[in-house]
């Protein structure tokens, strides 16, 4: 997502970490959230038309139908901070 505000890179950021916990999960069908991710990315519905609207549309579709265990790798080595 080009030019996103930095509550947007936020967002992002915090869905990516859920997504990840989630994925983490034992019995999370991580398969089916691809699956649902990559559905609504290929039918995105009235009003996104043009580039700039499907990036906005696509980013957080995009951020759910990937792996991110990095994140966790990442997180498990950092003290935690409140």
């Amino acid at each position: 997502m080009t030019n996103a505000s930095p509550f947007e890179r936020g967002l992002l950021a915090a869905l990516a970490s859920l997504v990840a916990v989630a994925r983490a999960t034992p019995g999370f069908d991580g398969e089916a959230l691809t699956k649902a991710a990559e559905y609504f990315i290929a039918n995105p519905g009235p009003g996104v038309t043009g580039e700039r609207e499907k990036d906005a549309y696509e980013a957080a579709l995009k951020v759910i139908s990937h792996p991110h265990e990095n994140i966790l790798a990442l997180a498990q080595s950092e003290p935690v901070h409140h």
